[in-house]
């Protein structure tokens, strides 16, 4: 065999082999296939060529710091683009399917005003490992920070973040969303990833559109979301108008999926739940959820939040879960329920109208297909949903809240397309009024409630999530949504509007009312579970952080009192100059005389007069808190039979030297913002401070500043473990124990109860201290007027507002002249303090010259407040609130008391030289009966169709049906 080589100048090397012609033929098999699998072959076309650009890109060093799309759960996160590919989809078709599902998830990303938030700021360190801090706050427009409303405070979250490199971390904070002074669509908050020096990394402002009032999350817990697609058509998450023109019908839902490989969209603490009004579980493990956010769970349920359970996937596996103690039933067997188990169930909830098939509203099963569920075993306080059948659907109260589970799969496609699936969801699952659509040109489709007069869009009815410290009205329940662009209300004249709905406003497009319910009256008598003496708040809706609920105005008006600095008695005076003369001469002289040096005796007195002088003003900085004080009232709420409660703090801090304090807050569930002040006391500073929220083991507020004599307000909120739990006992005739298993020791307490037969009644107790003291309850009728009677013996519980109103019982008028009300036997040694206040309090309404003039029972009550007659600190005007205004529902059993030792475990830096601090225990012992369930009048599909009859229209609307 010969080999040449011939070369070719231009053309570069060319080899020439000889062989034989099997060799060759082998050969060029082998060459063709070595062609098709050189990269960057034109003719074949499987590998594109790279560009320039592309290679520039290649080469360029990666930024240090990279983030995503911060996340405010509940929340769907942002599907990222990781290049993995459907077989057969092409890379646009790819990069279109991720933008939709992201389309998709920002619709129900929302958050709301007045509300804390939990937020995912997500971030990978490519070149280095990085350490550093991640800072957040709410800011407008400009990038300016938003205040805390009515404060002249801004808050900045922190939180200490670490970054193995190259891996994606998901960094936890939280922030507040403040309250505007007129309502905003969107809200922004701005990241930033600072180094340990402060030096900001990397930075982004992400806006999210923010809920109306009455709009809520319902997050649903499934690895088949898919298969809970459907409610984000049902009628209780919107209404879809088939028919409308012009804006779409807002929804009362953000139906909010798992999606897995994300996140549990559920914050880790209760405090941030406050915009989640249901949570659905189907099929999905408990140990999913880290410890953190099962506790949070339990507390959001025992405040009001609503767990429903579609049984037949889920049951078994909660049974040994954290909820296993507060499940209503446990599963017993598997089931096949024929159309004889679904009998009660289409007799209470088929939404038959009269003129319509029944045949075509009852939910029926073929005979060789029966509908697959579960027998379950109710426990002892559970029952089934009236009119539901045997134990198809069985809830269990669990605080204020419920549990409800269901025998059959909330996903099965015979429920799902059952026509009246809707009603018996809004009215047995979710446990909403009965509701009676209509359809017009004027209108619309719309509905009203079938039972109350209220708006549509009233969020008392829409979340039952309440806090009494941030719930309670000033008056109770307005019986009316108030709605007046002035921004005032009638309990507090000139202060924002934080104190009721304005949900029915230009926002909501005036076709969303039913004709003849323009006056959106609530009917408030009887339904004390979504009612009950709570009211909304505007742009926040229910369970919104609060400086206008009952409570906060209460505790305002007492801290404003007892936190004022008054001069040291004539007593403290006199005792303190007759113990410096008794030191300067008979002692001194005494002194020196018996060592025979009378002579230093006047040496020794400059010294004395010096020493003396200090030792008076170390003493007169203990009595009047000259250096600081901390003045404190406190509420503690909470339900029986679980070991954990909701404390309030609200802290009046004076100074006499401008001083930044910082606090050390009791654990993580902790928050913490500037209490906002009477809107008559404060007027915008030109410049916010800032106070920063430092999130560790222990959250921590830094910052806060305050000026020289000056008191600056806090209000702290966290949930507190008791160490054990109250309970209320029955001996089974009827005589009834409260238990204190707890850590806490009550003093000067007593319980309320509201019989069947409306009927009030009043148990006192006294002291009832923890480790398990038993107190049996001896009750006495009383009637509303007399609930307070018992505590208000004391004066830790007696308010300015009691003693003027018992001093008035004994007037026969509603004015009454100064010269009488002088005389009385309580107000004559405080007259002439009362006299010096009348200007400056009521701006020469009055003229005490004038024995003619007269005063008011409320003009005397602020004239006796302003003149401070009973100085320090009590717990009255926080009892009135809360024995006034909420409500007892029939069955419901409420202790009241206050804590015989310190309970909030709040520290401040600097500390205080003077110290006060008063809590309520607020106990709910037992629950109310929840309002009765009842279906839809009609379907949204009959307001449709007999919108277009109007013979039908007169039949339903003429008569005022």
């Amino acid at each position: 065999m010969t080999k040449s080589c011939q070369t070719s100048g231009n053309s570069g090397a060319l080899f020439s082999l000889r062989f034989s012609a099997p060799a060759r033929l082998l050969f060029a098999i082998l060459l063709a296939i070595s062609t098709l699998t050189v990269t960057g072959c034109g003719g074949c076309g499987q590998q594109p060529t790279t560009t320039a650009e592309e290679e520039e890109e290649q080469e360029r060093p990666k930024d240090d710091f990279e983030n995503r799309t911060p996340v405010v759960i509940p929340a769907v996160f942002p599907v990222v683009d990781t290049g993995d590919e459907i077989e057969g989809e092409t890379e646009n078709q790819r990069r279109q399917r991720i933008e939709k599902a992201n389309l998709e998830g920002r619709k129900v990303n929302r958050v709301k005003a007045g509300h804390w938030a939990t937020a995912y700021f997500q971030v990978i360190a490519n070149n280095f490992d990085g350490r550093g801090v991640i800072a957040c706050n709410c800011v407008d427009a400009a990038f300016r920070p938003v205040p805390v409303e009515q404060t002249d405070y801004y808050v900045l979250s922190t939180r200490p973040a670490s970054m193995p490199k190259g891996q994606w971390r998901n960094l936890e904070t939280t922030v507040y969303l403040p309250r505007r002074e007129t309502s905003s669509p969107s809200a922004s908050v701005k990241y930033d990833l600072r180094s340990p020096a402060g030096l900001t990394m990397t930075s982004i402002m992400q806006p999210s559109p923010v809920m109306n009032p009455h709009q809520y999350h319902f997050v649903v817990l499934s690895h088949r979301p898919d298969s809970y697609k459907y409610m984000n058509n049902m009628d209780v998450v919107t209404v879809a108008d088939p028919n409308a023109i012009g804006d779409p019908f807002p929804p009362f839902y953000y139906v909010v999926p798992t999606r897995d490989g994300d996140p549990v969209p559920l914050p880790r603490h209760a405090l941030s739940w406050t915009t989640l009004a249901y949570v659905l579980w189907d099929d999905y493990a408990a140990d999913e959820l880290d410890t953190d956010q099962q506790i949070a769970m339990l507390d959001w349920i025992h405040h009001g939040g609503q767990l429903i359970i579609s049984g037949p996937d889920s049951l078994d596996g909660l049974q040994n879960s954290f909820l296993a103690d507060y499940l209503p039933a446990f599963y017993e067997s598997a089931a096949e329920f024929t159309n004889a188990d679904l009998e009660e169930l289409n007799e209470n909830f088929a939404v038959v109208v009269e003129g319509k098939a029944r045949e075509d509203r009852v939910l029926n099963v073929l005979e060789d297909k029966p509908l697959l569920g579960i027998n379950l075993n109710l426990q002892a306080d559970a029952s089934p949903i009236e009119g539901t059948g045997d134990n198809l659907i069985v809830e269990r109260q669990v605080g204020r809240g419920r549990i409800v589970v269901t025998a059959f799969s909330l996903e099965d496609k015979r429920f799902v397309y059952w026509r009246s699936f809707n009603s018996l969801f809004n009215n047995a699952i979710m446990r909403r009024p009965a509701r009676r659509f209509s359809s017009t040109l004027n209108t619309g489709l719309t509905f009203r409630w079938k039972d109350d007069d209220t708006s549509i869009f009233d969020p008392l009815i829409g979340s039952q999530l309440r806090f009494l410290s941030r719930d309670l009205g000033p008056s109770g329940t307005p019986t009316t949504l108030y709605n007046d662009d002035s921004g005032t209300t009638p309990e507090a004249p000139g202060m924002f509007n934080f104190g009721y709905s304005t949900v029915i406003d230009d926002s909501l497009p005036k076709r969303y009312l039913m004709p003849g319910n323009e006056s959106m009256r609530r009917e408030v008598d009887g339904d004390t579970w979504r009612y009950g003496g709570y009211r909304d708040t505007a742009q926040s809706g229910v369970a919104g952080w609060s400086d206008s609920s009952g409570v906060s105005m209460a505790a305002r008006t007492t801290l404003k009192q007892a936190a004022g600095i008054t001069p040291p008695p004539a007593g403290f005076v006199f005792k303190m100059l007759a113990g410096y003369l008794i030191v300067l001469v008979p002692l001194n002289w005494l002194i020196f005389r018996m060592i025979g040096r009378v002579e230093w005796a006047w040496v020794a007195a400059p010294l004395i007069a010096i020493a003396g002088a200090a030792l008076v003003i170390k003493m007169a900085s203990l009595d009047i808190g000259f250096v600081r004080s901390n003045t404190q009232v406190n509420l503690l709420e909470v339900h029986a039979d679980y070991p954990r409660g909701h404390l309030t703090e609200y802290s009046a801090l004076y100074t006499s030297l401008s001083t930044g304090y910082n606090v050390e807050l009791a654990n993580q569930t902790a928050q913490s913002l500037p209490f906002a002040a009477n809107i008559e006391d404060w007027e915008r500073a030109e410049v916010i401070s800032q106070a920063t929220l430092n999130r560790t083991r222990a959250n921590r507020l830094e910052g806060f500043q305050i000026k020289s004599n000056s008191t600056g307000m806090l209000h702290t909120e966290s949930m507190i473990d008791m160490g054990g739990s109250f309970s209320l006992t029955d001996d089974g005739a009827g005589g009834l124990s409260v238990v204190n298993g707890s850590t806490i020791d009550l003093v000067e307490c007593g319980v309320v109860q509201r019989r069947d037969d409306g009927t009030l009644h009043r148990a006192w107790i006294g002291d009832l201290m923890s480790g398990g003291q038993t107190s049996t309850l001896e009750f006495e009728q009383i009637y509303r007027e007399g609930i307070g009677e018992a505590w208000q013996e004391n004066d830790r519980f007696l308010s300015d507002r009691a003693v003027v109103s018992r001093i008035w019982q004994d007037f026969d008028s509603d004015f009454v002249q100064l010269a009488t009300v002088a005389e009385h036997t309580e107000v004559k040694p405080h007259w002439e303090v009362i006299k010096s206040v009348a200007a400056r309090v009521l701006e020469g309404e009055l003229d005490f010259s004038d024995p003619a003039a007269t005063v008011s029972e409320i003009s005397f009550l602020k004239l006796y407040r302003a003149a401070n007659v009973r100085s320090g600190i009590n717990l009255g005007d926080m009892f009135d609130a809360v024995s006034d205004y909420l409500e007892l529902a029939p069955g419901e059993v409420r202790l009241i008391g206050a804590t015989g030792g310190i309970v909030a475990e709040t520290a401040f830096d600097p500390g205080s030289t003077q110290v006060i601090q008063e809590t309520l225990v607020v106990v709910h012992l037992n629950k109310g009966r929840l309002p009765p369930v009842r279906r839809d009048w009609n379907t949204m599909a009959d307001a449709i169709q007999d919108s277009r009859d109007p013979e039908r229209m007169d039949e339903m609307f003429g008569t005022g049906q």
